[in-house]
């Protein structure tokens, strides 16, 4: 089946710098062999949402718990949210003041979920810089972390914005934050450059950046305290192949990632970093022109494939080394959910009908992502490996029940646009 809908990972400062362009055109790019094979069996839960036709999920941790964001009655606002096994609904994690809230990263084993949310205040220089969450207003915008009922705002490095995407196991938590200097590239308007940091023991850490990057943000950081994400240009640089660096931070130290032979390489985004050191990503910006999933691990980098189209990104991985993400058609939004397992990729839309994306997956196997559903929403779903049964059932429903899949409703597509598309400045 098709399904247009393109999924990118929360790039901020890069998707800024993709958002000035004139357009974004698909490129040439070599030919990437298609891998097959055949998904194991799934029990699959639509989670729902908070009152909404959206919901997306950020992660899954070793629980089974689902964090992510959901629209509210209405589709005006959206807050971040909690899907915790044996609760009947979904717990809103509510704002710091505003209208909004998100996570789009996977939270720890302590229930510890991080991400962004308004406040009252608007931006004084008028920008949005939470539009990757897919608020459409200026207010500004403050990393928090959750725990157990209570959202704590972080500190930040300067200026008015930030963003926590992910907390490891210790309590670290990775992101990036507004510094005070406005980002050259952009003048004459006023757009400060941003920071990647980690906050520790409720202090915020700056990271480097790479010598003659200005911009940069953490994405996730494992229980060893290795963090990944990329350094970059100006937000509002021209594009070129150099515009992001993929990098891991460790003691103080840069790796640089290297894309240079993948598809649509040397620009691109990690994703996720797992406690072996591995890392999921994808080359190419965005994923959906000519760019493929990646593995890197000990300094080698392995390109995945794709399972559908000719392009696509990797967005979580597991201790085990199991990936998933999100394979494309260039340039048309139709995409589906895989997994990568023993240098396997294989189309999770085969036994979770309409799944678009799949974007967490926990060390038990268990996945979560996004499907469409008969009414044209699009649902964040939980997806347990099941076991036993006969060989030919393929795809399992439980008692809430996954709808058949249709093409999304003229609204959704609205809110994909404004939280997966660019940032408007």
């Amino acid at each position: 089946m098709k399904y247009n809908w393109t999924i990118s990972v929360p790039a901020l400062s890069l998707f800024a710098a993709l958002a000035m362009q004139a357009g974004l055109r698909a490129q040439e790019q070599p030919a990437i062999q298609q891998s097959k094979a055949t998904p194991p069996r799934y029990t699959v839960t639509d989670l729902g949402t908070l009152g909404g036709t959206y919901s997306f999920p950020g992660g899954i941790n070793n629980e089974g718990w689902v964090n992510g964001t959901s629209t509210l009655p209405g589709d005006t606002d959206q807050h971040a949210v909690l899907w915790v096994p044996g609760q009947k609904n979904p717990i809103d994690l509510q704002t710091l003041g505003g209208p909004n809230s998100g996570s789009l990263f996977g939270l720890n084993g302590r229930g510890q979920v991080a991400g962004a949310a308004e406040t009252s205040d608007l931006n004084p220089y008028g920008y949005e810089f939470c539009s990757f969450l897919g608020f459409t207003d200026t207010h500004n915008c403050l990393p928090f972390i959750w725990r157990q009922g209570v959202m704590t705002k972080l500190p930040i490095v300067g200026g008015y914005n930030g963003s926590a995407q992910q907390a490891n196991n210790f309590g670290q938590v990775a992101g990036g934050s507004e510094n005070s200097t406005p980002d050259p590239s952009c003048l004459p308007s006023v757009v400060l450059e941003q920071t990647p940091v980690i906050w520790e023991n409720s202090k915020v850490v700056p990271l480097a950046l790479i010598p003659g990057d200005v911009n940069g943000f953490a994405f996730s950081i494992n229980d060893l305290g290795q963090a990944i994400g990329y350094s970059g240009a100006g937000l509002c640089a021209s594009l070129t192949s150099q515009i992001a660096h993929n990098v891991l931070w460790h003691n103080g130290k840069i790796v640089q990632i290297d894309l240079s032979g993948l598809p649509g390489g040397a620009s691109g985004l990690p994703s996720q970093i797992n406690n072996r050191g591995q890392v999921a990503g994808f080359s190419g910006v965005p994923p959906g022109l000519g760019g493929q999933a990646y593995l890197w691990e000990n300094g080698h980098t392995r390109g995945l494939g794709v399972v559908y189209g000719t392009s696509s990104a990797a967005f979580g991985i597991n201790i085990e080394g199991q990936i998933v993400g999100q394979s494309c058609v260039d340039a048309t939004g139709e995409c589906h959910a895989f997994l990568w397992s023993n240098g396997n990729m294989a189309d999770l839309d085969s036994v979770i009908p309409g799944s678009v994306a799949a974007v967490g997956i926990n060390d038990l196997g268990q996945i979560t992502g996004a499907l469409v559903t008969s009414a044209g929403e699009l649902h964040a779903f939980l997806a347990t490996p099941a076991h036993g049964g006969t060989d030919d059932e393929s795809f399992a429903v439980d008692a809430r029940g996954v709808p058949s899949p249709m093409r999304l409703s003229e609204n959704v597509r609205k809110l994909l646009r404004g939280r997966f598309g660019t940032r408007g400045r």
